[in-house]
C-alpha cells in the first residue's frame, strides 16, 4: 500500500499493490548516473497522479529493507520503470516477506524533510590505520566530524539508517566505508544534513570489526557448555582483569590450544566465544601462510600477527590458528628447513604476545602429538582444553538444538537416538539431521505434499548411512547391521552367560559399582566352527547399543616392522573414541598364538600379543587421551571411574574385548588369566531343540508344503548352525532345479534329497576334544 504524509500533501485515495498503475511499473537495477545522489527515478505521470513533488523524500520497502530516497522524474520520461539509489537504508525488522528480488512492497511519502541541528553517528572506516589515528587524537576526531559533515551534506537520513559511502567520492577520499545514524535532533521523520549541523561521533570502528559484528549470530553449541565456559574464562582474563593480574604478579595467559577429533566443534566454540567476549576474531588458515619463495611464509605469519596487534587498538582481538599441526609440525630427523624456520618464527611471535594488550592466540588441532613441543611450553600455548567425543547427554543436547526447527512426529525419541549414536561427534549429528531433511524433501517432491512429519525410522535410516568421524579412514570393520537375540535359535544358556559378561557391564555399570564388582575386561567364546559365535557377539552389541569393531588377522599383520603393533594401538584408540564399544577379535588364535619357550627370536605374533596385553592392562596409553571435561591426567590402568566434582578419568572400562576361537588350546596362558580374559564361554554344538529353532528361523520366509521340521531336526545330528543355514539354501535351489523356475513351494522330500548329499561339519572326535577342553577349563 502507498501511504501519504497528509500534513504536506493533499488527501488522496491510497493506491494498493493490486492497482494496475502500480503493477505496470517495473523495478530496475540502479544506474551509475544516480549512484550517490539519493534519487528515485519515477515517471512524471506517476508522480503527478500520486502527488509526488520534485525532491520529496520517499521510504520504499523493497527486498527486506527500507530505502530512503528522493522522488525525481526519469530522464527518458518512461512510466513503466523505476530506479532508486540505495545509499541510505534502514533494516526492516518487522519480518514481512517480500515478493521477489526486484519487487516494491509499499511506498511512503515522508515530505521534504527538516534541517538538522545535531546528528549522532557511528563511523566505519575502511582503513585500520585511520581508526587508530582518529581514536587517539581529539584534533583528528574533530577533523573526522568535519569529513562526515561534508559527506552527508544535503542527504536526508532517518533514525537507525545506514549510509553507504563506497559510491561517494568524498567517502573514498576520507576512507569512510559507512555511517550509521544513532539519533537525529528533530521531530520530523527525515532530517537533512546542512552546513550548520553539528556532527557528534559516538564511535569509530574498522570495517573488518563492523562486518563481523553485523554477521555474528548466536551459534548453537549443544554439548559444549563446559569447554565454552573454560575457554571464555581464560580469554576474558587479559581482556577485563589484566590490572588485577598484574597487581598479583600473575602473567596473563597468551595462548590456548584446543584439542579434539575432527568435527567436535573447536571452530564453532572459538567463534561463539569471540561473540560473547565482544572480541574481533582473526582466522589464520595454513594455506594462507605458506608461500613459494624462501621467507614468504614467515613474512605472512608476521603480517597476521601485526594485523591482530593493530586490531587490538580498538578492542580485544582473538587470533585463531586452525589446524596448527600442519603449520608447525614436530621437527624430526628428516624435518625440512622451511618448517623449522616457521616453528621458530611462531615461537618468537608468541613470546611477544604478552606485550600487546587485549590479544589472545587460540589454536586448534586434532593431532596434538604432531605439534612441535616447543610451542606447548608455558608462556606460549600454556593452556590446553580437550574436547572429546560427546557423551549421551551431550549428544542429546546437540540433537535437541539441531531438530528445534524440524517437524518431528510423536514417535521420535531424541534420547534414544543419542544412545544409538555412540562415537558420533557434533558434525556427524548435523549430517544425520541433514540426511533426514533431504529424505523429507524427496518425499515432499515425490508425493506433492507439504510438511510431512519426520519419524523415528527416518532417523535410524540416516544413522545407518552416516559413518561417525571417529571410525572413518580406518581398516577396522565397523558393523552397523543389527542382530537381535530372536534371530539366533536356541542356545538359551549361552545367551544368558553372554548377556551377563557383555551386555550387563555396558548397560548397567552402576549395579557393578554399587556392589564393588569389577567389570570384565575380556570375554572368550570358543567352540566348534559354525556355531554362531560371531553372531552372538553382534546380538550383544545390538542389545546394549555399543559400537561394534571387528578385527581380523589380515587387517593387523603387516610386512613392516612395528606396523602391526601400531595398528593394535590404533584399534584400542578407535574403540575408546566410540565407547562404550565391543572390540571383537575373530579367530584370535591366528592373531596371537601361544609363545614358544625354546624360540630364540620374537615373531610378529609374539610382538602383537605383547602389545595386546599391554593395551588390555592400560599400559602405554597416551596421556592426552581424555574424556570431555577432564582435567585430571592418569593412566588408563585405573580400576574405577572417578566422577568427583564433575571430572571423569578415562580408563578401559568402556571398552570390552571379546574374542572367538576354534582352538583355545593355541592361546597363550597370559591372555587367559583373570584381569584380561575374565570370562570363558563355551558355545556348544546345537542339540535337537536348538536345531529345530534354527530351522524355523531360516524357513520363516520360505513358502513350504508338507514340511516336517521336527523330522529334519532329528536327521541333522552333527550339523552346526551354518550347516543348517546352508541346508535351507541348497534345498530351495534344488526345488527350483527340479520343479522349474515357476515353482512356488518347497516340499519335505526336497530337504531329504539334499540331506543325502550334504555332510555335517562336526564329528565325534571333534566334540570329544571340545568336551576335554571344557572339562580342563572348569577345573
Amino acid at each position: 500500500m502507498i501511504l501519504w504524509n497528509y500534513q504536506i500533501i493533499k488527501k488522496l485515495p491510497p493506491v494498493n499493490l493490486t492497482d494496475e498503475s502500480f503493477i505496470m511499473i517495473q523495478l530496475l537495477p540502479s544506474e551509475e548516473s544516480i549512484l550517490g545522489t539519493q534519487k528515485c527515478s519515477l515517471g512524471p505521470k506517476f508522480m503527478n497522479e500520486h502527488g509526488l513533488y520534485l525532491g520529496t523524500f520517499l521510504k520504499i520497502r523493497c527486498n527486506g529493507k527500507f530505502v530512503i530516497c528522493q522522488a525525481w522524474p526519469r530522464a527518458d520520461l518512461d512510466e513503466n520503470f523505476v530506479q532508486y539509489d540505495d545509499m541510505v537504508i534502514r533494516e526492516n525488522n518487522d519480518s514481512v516477506p517480500y515478493i521477489n528480488q526486484l519487487s516494491i512492497q509499499d511506498i511512503e511519502c515522508l515530505g521534504y524533510g527538516t534541517s538538522l541541528n545535531e546528528l549522532s553517528v557511528h563511523v566505519v572506516l575502511s582503513d585500520l590505520k585511520q581508526v587508530k589515528k582518529f581514536k587517539g587524537s581529539v584534533c583528528e576526531r574533530a577533523n573526522l566530524s568535519r569529513y562526515i559533515k561534508n559527506i552527508l551534506k544535503n542527504i536526508g537520513v532517518v533514525k537507525d539508517s545506514r549510509i553507504h559511502c563506497a559510491s561517494l567520492n568524498l567517502g573514498k577520499l576520507y576512507k569512510v566505508a559507512s555511517i550509521t545514524v544513532k539519533d537525529i535532533a528533530c521531530e520530523a521523520t527525515v532530517g537533512v544534513v546542512k552546513s550548520n549541523t553539528v556532527i557528534i561521533i559516538e564511535s569509530v570502528m574498522s570495517l573488518e570489526r563492523y562486518e563481523q559484528k553485523r554477521d555474528s549470530r548466536k551459534l548453537t553449541l549443544g554439548g559444549l557448555n563446559q569447554p565454552f565456559e573454560m575457554l571464555k574464562e581464560i580469554i576474558q582474563l587479559p581482556f577485563h582483569h589484566e590490572d588485577k593480574l598484574q597487581h598479583l604478579g600473575i602473567s596473563c595467559p597468551v595462548g590456548v590450544l584446543l584439542q579434539g577429533p575432527p568435527g567436535c566443534g573447536k571452530t564453532s566454540l572459538v567463534k561463539q566465544t569471540a561473540i560473547d567476549c565482544d572480541a574481533h576474531l582473526l582466522v589464520v588458515n595454513s594455506p594462507d601462510i605458506f608461500g613459494s619463495r624462501p621467507g614468504e611464509s614467515e613474512e605472512n605469519l608476521r603480517q597476521k600477527f601485526q594485523t591482530a596487534s593493530d586490531m587490538c587498538e580498538e578492542g580485544p582481538c582473538i587470533l585463531f590458528i586452525d589446524e596448527i599441526d600442519t603449520l608447525c609440525p614436530k621437527q624430526g630427523k628428516g624435518g625440512g628447513n622451511a618448517e623449522s624456520r616457521l616453528v621458530a618464527q611462531l615461537g618468537g611471535l608468541m613470546d611477544t604476545v604478552s606485550d600487546v594488550k587485549g590479544l589472545v592466540v587460540v589454536a586448534a588441532t586434532n593431532r596434538p602429538n604432531h605439534l612441535d613441543p616447543s610451542l606447548r611450553r608455558p608462556g606460549r600455548f600454556d593452556r590446553e582444553i580437550f574436547i572429546g567425543i560427546p557423551s549421551t547427554d551431550e549428544r542429546y543436547d546437540i540433537l535437541t538444538a539441531q531438530t528445534s526447527r524440524m517437524n518431528l512426529s510423536q514417535d521420535v525419541s531424541l534420547y534414544s537416538l543419542a544412545e544409538a549414536t555412540k562415537g558420533y561427534v557434533g558434525a556427524d549429528l548435523v549430517s544425520v539431521c541433514q540426511e533426514v531433511s533431504y529424505q523429507a524433501l524427496r518425499r515432499t517432491l515425490h508425493h506433492d505434499q507439504e510438511d510431512i512429519p519426520l519419524t523415528m525410522d527416518n532417523f535410524l535410516s540416516a544413522i545407518g548411512k552416516i559413518c561417525p568421524s571417529t571410525q572413518r579412514g580406518s581398516d577396522i570393520l565397523v558393523d552397523y547391521k543389527p542382530v537381535r537375540w530372536d534371530d539366533i535359535g536356541g542356545l538359551d544358556e549361552v545367551k544368558v552367560k553372554i548377556q551377563q559378561a557383555v551386555e550387563w557391564p555396558i548397560k548397567h555399570p552402576e549395579a557393578f559399582q554399587r556392589l564393588g564388582l569389577p567389570c570384565p575386561k575380556g570375554v572368550l567364546l570358543y567352540g566348534p566352527p559354525g556355531c554362531c559365535k560371531t553372531t552372538l557377539v553382534k546380538a550383544a552389541a545390538t542389545a546394549c547399543k555399543a559400537t561394534f569393531l571387528s578385527v581380523s588377522g589380515a587387517q593387523l599383520f603387516s610386512p613392516f616392522v612395528g606396523d602391526s603393533e601400531r595398528k593394535i594401538a590404533e584399534v584400542f584408540q578407535q574403540a575408546r573414541a566410540g565407547a562404550p564399544s565391543i572390540l571383537f577379535f575373530d579367530e584370535i588364535d591366528s592373531i596371537v598364538g601361544k609363545r614358544s619357550e625354546g624360540s630364540s627370536g620374537r615373531g610378529v605374533q609374539e610382538r602383537v600379543l605383547s602389545t595386546l596385553l599391554n593395551h588390555m592392562d592400560g599400559i602405554g596409553i597416551r596421556l592426552d587421551e581424555q574424556t570431555r571435561g577432564s582435567d585430571v591426567r592418569v593412566l588408563e590402568g585405573a580400576t574405577c571411574t572417578s566422577k568427583e566434582k564433575g571430572h571423569v578419568v578415562i580408563n578401559n572400562n568402556d571398552v570390552l574385548v571379546v574374542a572367538a576361537t576354534n582352538r583355545p588350546d593355541m592361546l597363550d596362558d597370559a591372555l587367559l588369566r583373570p584381569g584380561r580374559i575374565d570370562r570363558i564361554v563355551y558355545v556348544p554344538a546345537p542339540d535337537e531343540k536348538t536345531r529345530l529353532r534354527i530351522l524355523e528361523i531360516h524357513t520363516r520366509k520360505m513358502p513350504t508344503e508338507g514340511l516336517d521340521l521336527v523330522d529334519i531336526a532329528q536327521r541333522t545330528d552333527m550339523f552346526t548352525g551354518a550347516d543348517l543355514e546352508n541346508l535351507c539354501r541348497e534345498t530351495a535351489l534344488r526345488a527350483l532345479t527340479q520343479d522349474g523356475l515357476e515353482t512356488a513351494t518347497v516340499k519335505h522330500h526336497h530337504f531329504l534329497e539334499t540331506l543325502d548329499v550334504l555332510n555335517p561339519t562336526l564329528t565325534e572326535e571333534l566334540l570329544k576334544k571340545y568336551k576335554e577342553i571344557k572339562l580342563k577349563s572348569s577345573k
